[in-house]
């Protein structure tokens, strides 16, 4: 596959996670089989998500409730994702 072809593929990629994760929580195997990637993929796509100019804010599934929670108080949580597999 060309370079330019597998760039396209991670952009739509991003983008349909995006929409998925502002929906409802999910695993990250979930992600990866729903797009036929690694594991190890999602995470580095995860981290790609949180960085500029994107900063899109992907949380743990334990936080979801009391994210929804905070924002029903009027008050923005988000936690950044804290993984070393992020640059690997």
């Amino acid at each position: 596959m060309r370079p330019a072809t597998q760039q396209v593929k991670r952009c739509i990629r991003l983008m349909i996670m995006r929409d998925i994760l502002s929906q409802r929580p999910v695993t990250v195997r979930e992600i990866a089989e729903r797009f036929a990637v690694t594991e190890r993929t999602v995470y580095r796509d995860l981290a790609e998500l949180q960085a500029e100019p994107l900063r899109f804010p992907v949380v743990c599934e334990q936080l979801w409730a009391h994210m929804e929670v905070m924002s029903q108080l009027g008050q923005k949580v988000s936690l950044p994702l804290t993984t070393d597999d992020t640059s690997a």
